[in-house]
């Protein structure tokens, strides 16, 4: 695998066509050959083998770096900065030369969240990996361009330092889209997050239950989940509890929350509510159990419940491996391995 290479803003003989500027992907007109490139001095691998669930393409994921941080650098004063534009993530194969694709990407303390290039199946080995490449100011601020031979390169853009950073531009991922839970879990979903309604069919009918005592369970990651359902002037009461996961996935008995009591009711019908809600977890696995009860508000005319889904943002349990130093770089001192 070939070191992550870019066109420095400042070349001279430059000529680009705009041919294609409504797919913001021109064509550098000029020998690649006779450019200046830069490099990043730094990168670190993360590896998608062996996952436990699918991801799909497009799918905002995350890596936990743990103590590590690769939004800070040193400049040539050798103080350390910190910033969103001194980072990129590079889609890339190990066993190959040609250049890898870069996807946006947000690095948020110490979790770097990244969109999928495309889909990774579970339990499967793969020479492609995801590579953040960090400690070069203004690295995010690349664009994308192709060669007269049809290959891809990215050229950083001219007088880089005038560019006001913007979230989500150039190769930035915007927080939005990741801020919110990223999947939803239903009892149609095909991974083993899903939402698994005891006795469907008897003690539930179309999501509704009607029969206290019916039970939902589901499992997610931590830090934080929302269950959605209906609220409504017949809706009833059910009642929740969290527990921990061993890694093995069996039920530990340390009971995160104990049974704690939501009201569905609302003078109004409202579909798809946010029903109940926890952001103060940890990043571990979890289960949740859910109880309806025959209690409700003195007001509602049903002890109805509907759970309609839940949601959450999947720890996939990326792997990342030590940092690494272009070797085709002299060393200049940018805080050590670590």
């Amino acid at each position: 695998m070939g070191w992550f290479k870019y066109i420095k803003g400042t070349n001279t003989g430059v000529s680009i066509s705009t041919v294609d500027q409504d797919l913001r992907i021109s064509t550098i007109l000029t020998d690649p050959d006779d450019l200046e490139y830069g490099a990043p001095p730094l990168r670190r691998k993360v590896l998608i083998d062996d996952l436990e669930e699918d991801i799909e393409a497009g799918e905002v994921v995350y890596v936990n770096l743990g103590t590590k941080f690769v939004n800070q650098y040193y400049d040539e004063t050798l103080t350390l900065q910190t910033n969103q534009d001194s980072y990129i993530v590079v889609y890339e194969d190990s066993e190959s030369d040609v250049p890898g694709t870069v996807v946006r990407s947000k690095a948020i303390n110490n979790l770097v969240y990244f969109k999928a290039a495309e889909k990774h199946n579970k339990n499967t080995k793969s020479t492609m990996s995801y590579s953040i490449y960090y400690a070069t100011e203004y690295l995010k601020y690349l664009q994308q361009f192709i060669t007269l031979d049809d290959k891809i390169v990215y050229k950083m853009v001219d007088n880089p330092e005038d560019v006001i950073y913007a979230q989500g531009a150039f190769f930035d991922l915007d927080v939005a889209s990741f801020s919110s839970y990223t999947y939803s879990a239903t009892t149609s979903s095909t991974k083993s997050y899903q939402l698994a309604l005891y006795n469907n069919g008897t003690d539930w009918e179309d999501n509704y239950s009607l029969t206290p005592g019916a039970k939902a369970f589901g499992i997610f990651d931590g830090p934080g989940f929302e269950i959605y359902g209906e609220k409504g002037p017949r809706s009833g009461k059910f009642r929740i509890r969290i527990l921990s996961l061993y890694d093995d996935n069996s039920i530990s008995k340390n009971v995160i929350l104990d049974w704690t009591e939501v009201d569905c009711y609302n003078s109004n019908l409202l579909q798809s509510e946010i029903l109940y809600e926890n952001s103060n977890l940890e990043y571990k696995k979890y289960i949740f159990e859910i109880e309806t009860l025959t209690d409700k508000n003195i007001m509602s005319q049903s002890n109805s419940v509907k759970i309609e889904k839940y949601m959450f943002s999947p720890n996939y349990k990326l792997i990342y491996e030590k940092e690494e130093f272009n070797p085709d770089l002299s060393f200049v001192t940018v805080g050590g391995v670590r």
